[in-house]
């Protein structure tokens, strides 16, 4: 009977490493170039405290580590008679199941496993049953999450069709973006995060055909006005001030980076400007007066950090 046992033992104990061989491949996967570029997207769902949900979705993270050590104590044996024994092998062998659904981010059927072990009275008294509690609550998360995500994936999209239908989908797009926005912040790791991820990238383009015919004229004749208004006379703080109240009118992505270089080239220019007029100023006290004085015309630029720098280095 000891021998059986023994026997049982050394099975169920393979059975773990053959588990947690398939746990670690499981763990892999890159993530591409965009999708680095969009890590506003924040954690995968569900957002609890102290916990490595990214890690747990794809099935190495705290879920993962509890039901391997769950397997392996179980399988260790331990004291008891013989229909204790039986019994926890037979969880062993259900948490074994649970975990492979779990591991191939089949979260239904993983809580489908979970919850009938948690109801079968063999299994009552088991210390171990609340490590299965424990991850069905996981996985129960997981599974909300996704029917959530998909909820409100398909009511998006359903607008967004319905936006193309009545010919208002490039006035809406921009309200919609926020909303893409949002739900990728919160169910950006779940199945419906590649479809939301696409859904965005149609915004992208809508936004930036509608949007562009209504600020390239203003753009055109904003630059002219400040590059000799603004920047021909070493105002560079008040350029950069121009720039950006220029910007708060529009929301294409396109318009925002052809801004953003706008004001790269404005700090360039001011870090040329504060060069040559700290050479003229000389080191005196009228120097140091005229550099003093410039200091407003450079603000919030990195002419303005040059200047600070040498006033500094004037005793």
């Amino acid at each position: 009977m000891d021998r059986g046992a023994t026997r049982k033992t050394q099975q169920g104990s393979k059975g773990t490493s053959r588990v947690t061989r398939g746990g670690a491949a499981g763990g892999g996967g890159g993530t591409s170039r965009r999708d680095r570029a969009q890590q506003q997207e924040g954690p995968p769902y569900p957002q609890q405290p102290k916990k490595d949900q990214s890690s747990l979705y794809i099935g190495a993270g705290v879920g993962a580590v509890l039901i391997l050590i769950l397997v392996a104590a179980m399988a260790g044996g331990g004291g008891g008679g013989g229909h204790a024994k039986n019994a926890e092998a037979r969880l062993t062998k259900t948490m074994n199941s649970a975990y492979e659904h779990y591991r191939q981010r089949n979260f239904s059927q993983a809580l489908q496993v979970l919850e009938e072990a948690l109801s079968d009275p063999a299994f009552r008294g088991l210390p171990k049953l609340k490590d299965a509690q424990t991850l069905a609550t996981e996985v129960r998360s997981y599974v909300n999450a996704e029917r959530d995500a998909a909820s409100k994936l398909a009511d998006l999209k359903a607008r967004v069709e319905k936006s193309k239908a009545d010919q208002t989908a490039m006035k809406k797009a921009p309200e919609f973006w926020g909303e893409v926005q949002a739900l990728l912040t919160q169910y950006g790791g779940t199945s419906s995060g590649q479809e939301l991820r696409g859904i965005r990238e149609d915004l992208r383009r809508w936004i930036s055909t509608e949007s562009q015919a209504g600020w390239q004229n203003d753009y055109n004749r904003t630059k002219s006005r400040i590059e000799s208004s603004c920047l021909a006379v070493g105002k560079y703080s008040q350029a950069a001030r121009e720039w950006r109240h220029f910007e708060e009118s529009f929301t294409d992505p396109l318009l925002k980076s052809r801004i953003e270089q706008e004001l790269r080239t404005i700090d360039k220019l001011s870090v040329d400007g504060a060069n040559k007029l700290i050479a003229s100023a000389g080191a005196g006290a009228e120097g140091r007066e005229s550099l003093e004085r410039a200091l407003n015309d450079y603000g919030g630029t990195e002419g303005q950090q040059v200047i600070k720098k040498h006033l500094a280095s004037l005793k």
